[in-house]
């Protein structure tokens, strides 16, 4: 990166920055097969007594969720092991523009934020998770971006202070698929979207009584839109879902697996409030609430080979807390409520995203943290949160389930013929089932850390000892309850040493010390259930140096 400041004048400064950056790192794409070690999973609650009895099996208990007949040394379970077809890899290259204004108006600043930026991240992945010769992508996505904010704030000192402004944000999204199954890849198919937001808003808080009482009232009016949206139908020329929801074959409307599908353009407005009042009975504490409404604009599921929008997800949210802090301790104290209506969720079938809305959502909690300094070389600190989070309504939720394989089986979950494009019976397929009621996914409900800081001084520099224990309860990668991930708890120590003059350090730092065997993410698909596993007890030196 590079950074050039100008004061052009006593009034006016312009700072210049362009940033390059490139990563190569496989990590989430090192996937092994996900195993239902308790038959929460339910592969094969939707499966006919016909069909579970040519399965052999009602229950998923202790299966790897993959192909059901994939022979054993063609999937791994374990952590650390992963048995997978090469290429797998994730790449992405960088490069951004920026350039800030800072102009003083004298009645108040004026701020610019100017941005352009590229990106491409392409990425193999080999999605079945096993060495079968099923499936393998490669998903090349280019992204251009122009952004611009001006941001206008009051001087400090008045009563009553104010920020307003200006947003544009603009991406042009193109996607080119491809796809192997053992051979060299293939053009698989794309797409391509322009998303445009325009948004205005404004933020006052006014001192209603002098030290004591504050009032805070803002609103953003918004505007999306997605245009020059389109997907090719790929060259197997599966069926793509219309306007009406209704799945159309190409080939029943003239496509080959070259031609483009225009999507109508999608466009949403929004305004959004927020209210807070604080009130301070001390000049070391303050109590507060607020009420806000947010906002996600609608989606062009192009990626899914969809012409139907994906309705905004809104939300209502409400916060009130309490905060203290005389130097030696400080506390924070909050209770929130959460109402979402039409959250957006993704689920995978085929090597494509799907996404709907949960018509309703809820999430509600309280939350703790403190720091207390015992002495002023020790200190310790601690938080806690519980969380309520649960889908109120989601009658199609999606659900994976191994296909079945007896005549007359019901539509949809019925094994399809491998030479009408199927992979047979064994093979993964997803339908929808009810979640509400259920667990809200990545939301576990229980989580907390306790850590301590020591300082001291140490050959002729200063010595800081640290650490911090993080605890979550279980939770669920996908909305159905599928898909689960034990509590489990991290421990991380590191001992950092720094020169008198603070301009070299070195540290040694250890991280996850309990060797916990955690998941970060589960890749539920039609084509394999995929897991990645978090990092096991790692141990590192690290060098620093300030110039």
């Amino acid at each position: 990166r590079a950074g050039m400041k100008a004061d052009l004048t006593d009034n006016v400064s312009l700072l210049l920055r362009y940033t390059h950056s490139e990563v190569d790192n496989p990590m989430t794409q090192l996937v092994n097969a996900y195993v239902d070690d308790t038959g929460q999973a339910g592969f094969f609650d939707y499966v006919s007594a016909a069909g579970q009895n040519i399965y052999g099996r009602s229950s998923s208990k202790g299966l790897p969720l993959v192909y059901l007949y994939a022979p054993d040394g063609t999937f791994a379970t374990e952590p650390g092991d992963v048995v997978l077809n090469n290429p797998v890899g994730f790449t992405a290259k960088s490069d951004a523009l920026q350039a800030t204004l800072d102009v003083d108006l004298g009645f108040a600043d004026l701020t610019s934020y100017t941005q352009y930026r590229t990106d491409e991240t392409p990425y193999f992945a080999d999605l079945d998770a096993t060495a079968l010769q099923f499936f393998q992508i490669l998903i090349d996505v280019e992204d251009e971006t122009i952004s611009q904010e001006f941001l206008l704030n009051s001087k400090p000192g008045n009563r009553l202070q104010w920020t307003g402004g200006l947003a544009f944000f603009q991406v042009e999204d193109t996607w080119d698929i491809g796809a192997s199954f053992g051979a060299p890849f293939f053009d698989f198919g794309g797409s391509t979207t322009k998303t445009t937001s325009y948004a205005a808003f404004f933020d006052a808080t006014y001192e209603a009584i002098e030290d004591k009482l504050f009032v805070t009232l803002g609103g953003r009016l918004s505007n999306d839109k997605v245009s020059d949206a389109s997907f090719q139908v790929g060259p197997f020329l599966t069926p793509y879902e219309d306007p009406n929801g209704v799945f159309v074959s190409p080939l029943s409307v003239g496509l080959t697996g070259d031609d483009d599908v225009a999507v109508d353009d999608l466009e949403d407005d929004s305004f959004t409030p927020r209210l807070v009042v604080r009130y301070k009975p001390t000049d070391q504490s303050s109590i507060y609430a607020s009420y806000t409404q947010g906002y996600k604009a609608g989606i062009l599921n192009v990626g899914g080979k969809s012409q139907v929008p994906v309705n905004p997800e809104k939300i209502d949210a409400y916060e009130a807390g309490y905060k203290f802090d005389n130097r030696s301790l400080t506390v924070d104290l909050a209770g929130f409520y959460y109402d979402y209506q039409d959250l957006q969720v993704s689920s995978y079938q085929n090597g494509a995203a799907q996404i709907r809305n949960a018509a309703s959502s809820e999430i509600y909690g309280l939350e703790a943290q403190m720091r207390y300094q015992l002495t002023n070389a020790l200190s310790a600190n601690g938080g806690l949160a519980w969380t309520h989070a649960e889908y109120k309504s989601f009658t199609n939720a999606p659900f994976y389930t191994y296909c079945d394989p007896a005549p007359g089986a019901t539509v949809g979950i019925a094994c399809v013929d491998p030479s009408l494009g199927g992979a047979g019976p064994g093979a993964l397929t997803q339908i929808t089932g009810d979640a509400s009621g259920f667990q809200m996914q990545r939301s576990p409900e229980l989580t907390g850390n306790v850590g301590a800081s020591y300082d001291t001084d140490f050959a002729n520099g200063s010595l800081t000892l640290s650490g911090n224990l993080y605890y979550t309860s279980e939770f669920y990668f996908d909305p159905s309850e599928q898909f689960r991930q034990d509590a489990y708890e991290i421990l991380s120590l590191r001992a950092k040493w720094s020169d008198p003059t603070d301009t070299y350090t070195i540290a040694v730092f250890g991280d996850n010390l309990t060797d916990q065997e955690y998941r970060t993410q589960v890749l539920f698909n039609t084509l394999g259930t995929g897991s990645v596993w978090g990092a096991p007890a790692t141990v590192g030196v690290e060098v620093g140096a300030k110039f």
